[in-house]
């Protein structure tokens, strides 16, 4: 056998197996190897190798944001709640929070605990003096009309995602008619 022999390295992985196992070899890698990366904020991305269950995206023309909120179910079993905060002005970050649970039941958890109020940044000028105190009030009253919408936004997709996760379980569980 030449080792230079063109029709040999046209074959990755084990060249002394044949065809079949090449296949299979080749199925196995594709996956072992993570299929989609999840961005994540502060931290390298996160690789997996999984099917995303349920998807909700709220973009609302009048707000200056909107959540993206995903679950996905990895080969190995654990879930992942991939919750995405995109702003509409280039001065404020998009955000990328992800992680991992061990059951289904983990990632509703958390959903419902988390607290979109902790993504909002408050605008720099409420860290400026203010000066009046009635300039003051607008700044928190504005401030506080961002956590709220925020928050409102937030709370009604959840409420959607959990609405197509129960019917996604549902539809696994039903029988088909005899």
């Amino acid at each position: 056998m030449n080792p230079r022999d063109p029709a040999r390295t046209d074959r990755s992985g084990f060249p002394h197996l044949d065809g079949l196992a090449q296949t299979r070899i080749q199925e196995l890698v594709a996956l072992a190897m993570p299929l989609r990366s999840l961005r994540r904020t502060g931290r390298r991305p996160l690789p997996f190798n999984g099917e995303t269950l349920a998807t909700v995206c709220g973009v609302t023309p009048s707000l200056p944001f909107w959540y993206e909120i995903n679950v996905h179910r990895t080969v190995v079993g654990s879930y992942l709640t991939d919750v995405r905060l995109f702003n509409k002005t280039a001065d404020e970050l998009d955000l990328f929070w992800v992680q991992e649970h061990d059951e289904l039941e983990d990632a509703v958890a958390y959903l419902e605990r988390y607290d979109p109020a902790g993504d909002v940044t408050p605008p720099r000028q409420v860290a400026e003096i203010a000066s009046s105190p009635v300039e003051l009030a607008l700044r928190i009253a504005r401030l506080q009309l961002r956590v709220d919408q925020i928050t409102q936004h937030y709370r009604a997709l959840v409420g959607d995602l959990l609405n197509t996760l129960s019917q996604a379980d549902h539809q696994a569980g039903a029988k088909p008619a005899a």
